[in-house]
């Protein structure tokens, strides 16, 4: 099995070079296992590590470019360069723990109906050392509603027959793409592999430490949790547009209650974003005729 490791970095040259350290490392012990990597086509210092990179790497590796700047765009061109059988992504703020891909390979090689999945995520400033947000091995059922995290853009893999059968990352949605559902390409993505009737999987030894920098209570980890809260509804929107309607129920479900009783501010206020953020998405759509 061929495993095509996807990177995507933008304007983040100084930081690049210890994630593919890290990856590199892993790729080094599975013969077939190719790097993919992607840079915005105007951004030369980036260019330059990745080109770099590749004049080292034991595994071989792809540098491609990127004509217009967003995460979903500069992923579609990694999947259309790519070669493997199962393709992996990661992002330029992330290390591969060991033993990641032998995880990844052993599950995927075993069991040909998982067709997408994501493995355990460490938070480096939230987490203590080791925790991950995955216990356990988890099979993700066709036709199951989960919420963003639970497969993760940072640490996700789909089998290249996904992306042939249901299209790329949607390029209205993720970092860069101009509109306000930064972070809901990767959860549309699984969402549409399992309403589509694929199953996917949840794998803890497939671990990625996420070293983002932002720091508690600091102004940009406050409003990274805003634009996922406003993500988060219009992700529950786009369900609803699709006619899922179980969205109803999960949505509730999704909230802090204990024992019925009424909701605390904090948990309004991330309502009351989600429901901004359904409410941008559906004049996104009847706007533009997406999906109309």
């Amino acid at each position: 099995m061929k495993i095509s490791i996807i990177i995507c970095s933008c304007d983040r040259p100084d930081i690049l070079p210890v994630c593919l350290a890290s990856v590199a490392a892993e790729a080094a012990l599975y013969g077939g296992t190719e790097i993919v990597l992607v840079h915005r086509v105007d951004d030369a210092p980036t260019a330059e590590v990745m080109r770099s990179f590749a004049a080292t790497s034991r595994a071989p590796v792809k540098v491609l470019h990127a004509n217009k700047r967003g995460l979903s765009i500069a992923r579609n061109v990694g999947i259309a360069g790519a070669s493997g059988d199962v393709l992996f992504f990661t992002d330029d703020d992330c290390l591969m723990k060991p033993g990641h891909l032998g995880a990844l390979i052993a599950e995927m090689e075993n069991e040909p109906t998982y067709a997408y999945g994501g493995g355990g995520v460490h938070d480096a400033v939230f987490s203590a050392p080791d925790t991950t947000h995955i216990a356990q091995k988890t099979v993700i059922n066709p036709y199951t509603l989960f919420l963003g995290g639970f497969v993760s853009g940072c640490n996700m893999f789909f089998r290249k027959e996904v992306f042939q059968k249901l299209g790329g990352f949607r390029e209205d949605m993720g970092a860069g793409s101009g509109t306000s559902f930064i972070g809901a390409e990767d959860l549309e993505m699984a969402a549409r592999a399992s309403f589509a009737g694929m199953t996917g999987v949840i794998l803890p030894g497939a671990i990625i430490v996420h070293d983002h920098g932002r720091q508690p209570d600091s102004q940009e980890h406050k409003k990274n949790s805003i634009a996922y809260d406003i993500m988060r509804g219009s992700f529950f929107a786009y369900m609803l547009m699709r006619g899922i309607n179980d969205v109803w129920k999960f949505w509730g479900s999704s909230k802090t209650s204990v024992n019925g009783r009424k909701l605390n501010r904090a948990a309004i206020e991330c309502l009351q974003r989600e429901f901004y953020g359904a409410a941008e998405y559906l004049d996104y759509c009847l706007k533009n005729n997406v999906d109309l």
